[in-house]
């Protein structure tokens, strides 16, 4: 009985053994993966958070960099990596084959070894699934309007088992590849040195934070006018092969040698008259042996033609149409904000379905607005339609009061006679009896 007990003690002791070794390996050590805080450099806009983006920064393939200290961690079987996107510290996450894959790898560091890792903005909005580095076409990538969040995960995993056995905390980022689209049913109206607009403000924009006004005196577009028309994409070029028949060479027919043989006669010796023998010497014909004519070549296979390329599609059209009676030199309708525009003005978004421009504008000249919006990672989207208006002197009575000379301040009652002008006092006299009789009835 005892001797039972024993070896059924045994088996156990060599089950317990034989499981928790996997295990052990799958945890490689209790390692400590610390990262610091991500650092931008060269941004176009540095008034934006670390942890907003925007266009101008794919654009400009701004790159961050951030210092990873690891501890406790072997180099060997272990591998340091940065995922971009939802729950990546999961494999099935992270996998090749899945179909619903949630992530996209942004870099292999490679050993886990303190160091100092340069990343690139444009990888952390790459497409789930996208694991080469990406170029400057995932800045025009079509994504849903206003701010996406996405999260930034480092994760050290063990090459054998693909689990992860050292993380830090995610970092959480949120970015805005495309500028808002623009008001429409833009009207202006004169202001006094300025332009009155009136807009209906684009619909579904989440993230709007202002509307931007430019100006430009009036002057011929460079488009025609009706709107700017749809570039259809060339057809690709259909190449057929060259067909090459093989070359048919006959061959040479060159006829035997007829070499006849040579007749000696027998020599006549005086003397007796003994008649030589006169052996003919053997005629032998040469053989004619005509080569062998050459084998007729074939028909040559033609290579197949490469396929025309696919024609690329046509720009879209802008969709709004340019007036012919109202055109800038400068700002096109539907296109981005020129360089060098002239900003004239903004308001804030909320609730705005107009604004004035500042008053820069010259009196009794013809001048274009437009209008763009701006989010708030400050993307600047395309140019409204345009609007003309012609500024003009709009005086009241405190204005004509005071160029007449009038030195009073803005109340009705808080005059004194004018010093350089009876007019004035007159002015304001008339007005200051207005309103007494105003008060009296």
């Amino acid at each position: 009985m005892r001797l039972h007990r024993l070896l059924v003690a045994l088996l156990c002791l060599a089950t317990l053994g034989l499981t928790a070794a996997p295990a052990a390996a799958q945890t490689v050590g209790t390692g400590t993966l610390t990262v610091s805080n991500i650092l931008w450099k060269d941004r176009p806009n540095q008034n934006l958070m670390s942890n907003q983006l925007n266009r101008a920064d794919c654009l400009a393939d701004v790159k961050a960099t951030v210092t990873a200290a690891v501890r406790n961690v072997p180099a060997s079987g272990n591998t340091f990596e940065i995922w971009s996107g939802t729950g990546c510290d999961q494999q099935a996450n992270r996998a090749p084959t899945s179909v619903s894959r949630t992530c996209s790898k942004v870099k292999s560091v490679g050993n886990p070894v303190d160091q100092t890792i340069e990343i690139a903005y444009r990888d952390l909005i790459k497409p789930y699934g996208d694991d080469s580095p990406a170029t400057a076409a995932v800045c025009d990538q079509n994504v849903a309007t206003g701010l996406i969040t996405r999260t930034l995960y480092y994760i050290i995993i063990n090459s054998s088992f693909n689990s992860v056995i050292a993380t830090t905390p995610s970092w959480s980022f949120k970015y805005d590849i495309k500028g808002p689209p623009p008001p429409t049913a833009v009207k202006g109206s004169p202001g006094d040195e300025s332009i009155v607009t009136s807009f209906t403000p684009p619909p579904s924009e989440p993230n709007l934070l202002k509307y931007r006004f430019y100006c430009s005196p009036k002057g011929a577009s460079p488009v025609a006018a009706g709107g700017t028309a749809s570039t259809g994409g060339t057809n690709g070029a259909d190449t057929g092969g060259t067909d090459t028949g093989g070359t048919d060479t006959a061959g040479t027919d060159t006829g035997g040698t007829d070499t006849g043989g040579t007749d000696t006669g027998g020599t006549d010796t005086g003397g007796t008259d003994t008649g030589g023998t006169d052996t003919g010497g053997t005629d032998t014909g040469g053989t004619d042996t005509g080569s062998v004519g050459g084998t007729t070549g074939g028909l040559g296979a033609g290579t197949s033609g490469t396929s025309g390329t696919t024609s690329t599609a046509g720009t879209a059209g802008t969709g709004v149409v340019i007036d012919p009676n109202c055109q800038s030199s400068s700002l096109i309708p539907g296109q981005d904000v020129p360089a060098d525009a002239v900003q004239c003005g903004e308001v804030v978004a909320t609730g705005a379905s107009g604004g004035e421009t500042t008053p820069d504008l010259t009196n009794g000249e013809e001048y274009v607005v437009a209008v763009a919006a701006e989010d708030t990672v400050f993307n600047v989207g395309k140019l409204s339609n345009l609007a003309c208006a012609t500024p003009k002197d709009v005086r009241g009575f405190f204005e004509s009061y005071r160029d007449a000379g009038g030195e009073a301040g803005g109340g009705y009652c808080s005059f004194a006679p004018a010093r350089r002008s009876g007019t004035a006092f007159l002015l304001a006299l008339g007005a200051a009896a207005l309103v007494m009789r105003r008060r009296r009835k």
